[in-house]
């Protein structure tokens, strides 16, 4: 039993050797087209065998390769490729204009094996089509121009010419392109014109075209096109007049595809529409005709208008109101109890950081607000720098985005002089809101809306519950105001026992 397995062990590395060693040629049976008259290459590759000195043939070792033009190159390695330019191939005399597929045998030894595998390459004929070319009668421009329109087939190169040769103008082609069309050029004095192009199939001149500047046609008007929405804000659920009217146009249209809008062909008229959401609606306005082109007049216009959509039932944007007008009172208070400075007014203990933080978290639970040094960015989802507050020792200004501004990308803002109001941008380090006055006028008190009884029956549950919540938020800020009041006080008490 010893004897056998110990016989397993010595024979198994030998088979395995074996296995390994094997001559065989991987590449696939199929080769890549290949066509007369352009290089052609592919690899074959060899496994097994001694590792080295392999000797290739082809068909037992014919003289010719079976496809004219192509043969062996050198051995690379385990590598040898066929390589070369197909020639034409002909039958009986005659050039053959359909691909032909070869069949043949590639045969490798090495050391003391060999390995034969057939292999088929199919060629395809170089077939060079005629070139063809056209020049299109001339467009006008009211400046004394022509435009001409040409296409081409089966070339690689053009030239415009004029009689006489007193223009010779080469054309701009774009590469690896033999067709084109319809192309233009500029026929910039009168006489006789036409194109002359060359490619593979030999050289093709178009038919010739008169261009004469005394059948300019007379210009073209000027498009004049006018858009209005009324109203131009809304909330959702009510309707907008979209209204246009046009001169020197003959048809005008929507450019949405989305079906928001659809004026028809009319030059003027009105339509109604109720968006759901801020919405641009685009009119496009055609020329009297698109087949002239009038030199520097547009063929078309296009007027677009936007109407805005805000949320007549969301309750976030009173709040952050709310917030922001507390905030200002609260700076006048942080002012008269700092030395009359708003210095530290943005992130001190005593200041707007907690009506700040509130406003901001109208958006989204997890906005931080953003100090001195960062700019306001709308953003109605509480992202970086929807909220900021930013405060010098003379003045201070902040601001939160709203969720549904009457003016689109704005927030709410307020500052040291007074002002509160919409507003689109505060710079970094920007202490007063666009627009504001550079002097701090003295604190005033927020106005007080009285609500009588009668009032309340006839607000809608919307209004209502508005109410309530902008009431309870007052009543929230002020006990925070009173809180923080009695705080100061009681560490001032301590600071002078302390003494």
């Amino acid at each position: 039993m010893k004897r056998l397995v110990m016989g397993l062990v010595l024979v198994f590395p030998l088979f395995v050797s074996a296995q390994l060693t094997i001559l065989t040629i991987p590449t696939s049976s199929v080769l890549p087209n290949a066509k007369v008259g352009q290089s052609y290459s592919v690899a074959l590759n060899v496994s097994g065998g001694d590792g080295s000195n392999y000797s290739w043939s082809v068909d037992g070792g014919a003289a010719a390769f079976p496809v004219t033009g192509l043969g062996f190159s050198s051995t690379y390695g385990n590598q040898i490729y066929i390589t070369g330019t197909p020639a034409k191939i002909y039958v009986g005399g005659v050039e053959q204009t359909t691909p032909r597929t070869f069949t043949f045998n590639v045969s490798v030894t090495s050391g003391s094996q060999s390995y034969t595998k057939q292999f088929t390459l199919t060629v395809d004929p170089a077939i060079t089509s005629a070139p063809t070319v056209s020049l299109g009668n001339p467009t006008y421009y009211s400046n004394g121009t022509a435009y001409m329109s040409w296409s081409a087939t089966n070339v690689t190169s053009c030239t415009a010419l004029k009689e006489g040769g007193f223009h010779s103008l080469i054309l701009d082609l774009p590469t690896n392109q033999t067709s084109f069309g319809p192309n233009y050029f500029i026929a910039d004095s009168n006489g006789n014109y036409s194109i002359r192009c060359t490619g593979p199939g030999g050289t093709a001149v178009s038919n010739s075209v008169v261009v004469s500047s005394s059948l300019l046609p007379t210009p073209i008007p000027t498009i004049t096109v006018a858009l209005s929405a009324n109203p131009s804000i809304i909330t959702a659920g009510q309707s907008v007049t979209i209204t246009w009217s046009s001169t020197n146009a003959v048809s005008c249209g929507p450019t949405e595809k989305d079906g928001r809008w659809n004026p028809g062909s009319e030059t003027s008229g009105y339509i109604t529409v109720s968006p759901t959401q801020t919405t641009t609606y685009t009119i496009l306005c055609h020329s009297q005709t698109e087949s002239i082109l009038a030199a520097n007049q547009p063929l078309s216009v296009t007027k677009s208008v936007t109407v805005v959509v805000t949320s007549a039932t969301s309750p976030v944007d009173p709040a952050i109101r709310s917030q922001m007008a507390n905030a200002r009172a609260q700076a006048e208070l942080y002012y008269d109890t700092h030395n009359n400075s708003y210095a530290g007014v943005c992130t001190n203990s005593g200041g707007v950081y907690s009506f700040m933080a509130n406003a901001a978290q109208q958006l989204s639970s997890g906005n931080v607000v953003g100090y001195n040094a960062i700019p306001f960015s709308y953003n109605a989802s509480g992202a970086s720098g929807s909220s900021v507050c930013h405060d010098g020792a003379g003045s201070w200004a902040a601001i939160t985005s709203l969720k549904n501004p009457t003016t689109a990308n704005s927030g709410h803002c307020v500052d040291s002089t007074g002002v509160s109001r919409e507003a689109t941008s505060l710079p970094a380090y920007a202490t007063s809101c666009p627009g504001s006055s550079t002097q701090a006028p003295a604190y005033t008190p927020p106005v007080t809306t009285t609500v009588s009884p009668a009032s309340l029956t006839t607000m809608s549950d919307a209004q209502r519950q508005s109410m309530i919540m902008q009431l309870q938020q007052l009543l929230a800020s002020l006990l925070q105001q009173l809180i923080q009041l009695l705080q100061q006080q009681a560490a001032t008490a301590i600071m002078s026992q302390s003494r």
